[in-house]
């Protein structure tokens, strides 16, 4: 079928123009009217992913923290050096970034996991609390290390869960 034929055929049907015009502008219409709709939506998503990879680089960061903490809790040595690095200022600028998360960004598990990496934060800060404590006097009577290092070990556990489900929901 060549240009021609479809011109001709074109040219028989006077009101073909009209009835094309009208379509089209309804399908404008629609599409004008679906627009807000879906671009809203892709933006909820967009901001649902990033509030995921959010939380999982704080996860991350949040672990290391608490490998370092393990650390000094396990070495009276290291106790100085958590305490004289950046180790606290970090831990505190996380726990704030975790708990300035809004819940309502989340659901289901993902609720869970921020409950998790809230609960682990405020326990890594108590555990910087034992360390600041274990500096200035003698606690080990007090504690029991071991326990306490177990502990440790498993809110890493927890953390590492948390990992794992954003790492492999992304």
């Amino acid at each position: 079928m060549s240009w021609e034929v479809v011109s001709c055929w074109i040219e028989g049907h006077p009101g073909l123009a009209s009835w094309v015009q009208a379509i089209g502008s309804i399908l404008a219409i629609g599409a004008a009217g679906l627009f807000p709709f879906v671009h809203e939506r892709a933006k909820e998503k967009r901001l649902r992913r990033n509030t995921l990879k959010s939380l999982l680089h704080l996860s991350v960061s949040l672990r290391d923290l608490q490998l370092r903490i393990k650390d000094s809790l396990a070495n009276d040595g290291r106790n100085l050096r958590w305490l004289k690095g950046d180790g606290p200022a970090e831990l505190n600028e996380i726990g704030q970034l975790i708990s300035e998360l809004p819940a309502s960004l989340f659901v289901g598990f993902e609720m869970a996991c921020l409950s998790d990496m809230r609960i682990c934060a405020g326990f890594a800060q108590q555990m910087h609390s034992i360390i600041v404590l274990s500096k200035s006097s003698q606690i080990n009577g007090i504690y029991d290390m071991n326990e306490l290092i177990n502990s440790n070990q498993s809110k890493i556990e927890q953390i590492d869960q948390v990992i794992n489900y954003l790492g492999s929901n992304l």
